[in-house]
């Protein structure tokens, strides 16, 4: 066993490799950094190194194409989203990595993709019970003309989602309903998370401003998929609204009002 010191003017980092070969990252770009070794055998317990090897300088040369990312994983999952995380290339070529390309195929072949600026990133719009191929690829702004500071996406990994479940709750899309002295009419975007199966209908819920209790709108119609209207309201009256989702797991309902 090995204990290898890496010393610059701002940091210390300490590796206990196994091996006499070891590949080592995290260094920053046109630095100065000073290493050394010392070895442990089995003579003594707990472990004790022996001597320090000779100082070895070195100086990093400039910025270059960061490697791959590293321990893609995920950390939570629903019928219909991957919640993925991973951490930095080992090698990021000196320089702090800016953002995040994932990628992800399903098992008919289509290709997604998404950018983020943190090592982690949910993939929505799944369905359920499926298997996708997801590699993440990094990018720390290094000049290059053939990649644009993309370095190579990381080793394909297979990760699959859970049984269906309930959907998230839907998206308002519009900040002001369409409203007249009788009706008010509501658009917004499906959930981000189906549930991993498809959504089958919305309900709209209704109250009047100073009421505790929300109740089903009886005088409700679809006029798009994700756009209705209530009929039947007093004019000059305010009311709050919510809207729900349903699958065949349930429903959910949209926090807040509008």
């Amino acid at each position: 066993m090995y204990l290898v010191s890496i010393v610059n003017s701002t940091s210390t980092t300490v590796l206990y490799p196994s091996a006499k070969t070891s590949w080592v990252g995290g260094f920053l770009a046109n630095s100065n950094y000073a290493l050394v070794v010392q070895a442990a055998n089995d003579a003594f317990n707990p472990i004790r190194y022996g001597a320090s090897s000779p100082v070895l300088s070195f100086t990093t040369g400039n910025p270059s194409m960061n490697g791959p990312a590293t321990s893609l994983r995920v950390v939570a999952s629903t019928g219909g989203l991957l919640s993925m995380a991973w951490s930095d290339p080992v090698d990021t070529g000196g320089v702090p990595i800016q953002r995040y390309r994932v990628k992800w195929i399903d098992g008919r072949g289509i290709v997604q993709t998404g950018e983020t600026l943190t090592p982690n990133y949910i993939i929505y719009q799944l369905w359920s019970n499926t298997s996708y191929t997801v590699q993440v690829q990094c990018n720390n702004g290094v000049p290059n003309a053939l990649t644009q500071g993309w370095g190579p996406y990381s080793p394909a990994q297979s990760f699959q989602t859970s049984d269906a479940s309930l959907p998230s709750a839907p998206v308002q899309l519009l900040p002001s309903p369409v409203r007249s002295g009788g009706s008010v009419t509501m658009t917004w975007t499906p959930p981000d998370d189906t549930g991993g199966i498809n959504i089958s209908r919305y309900f709209v819920l209704m109250k009047l401003w100073n009421e505790t209790n929300f109740y089903l709108s009886p005088n409700q119609f679809q006029v798009e998929p994700t756009r209705y209207t209530v009929s039947g309201l007093y004019a000059q009256t305010a009311y709050n609204f919510r809207v729900l989702a349903q699958n065949t797991m349930g429903h959910v309902l949209l926090p807040g009002l509008f």
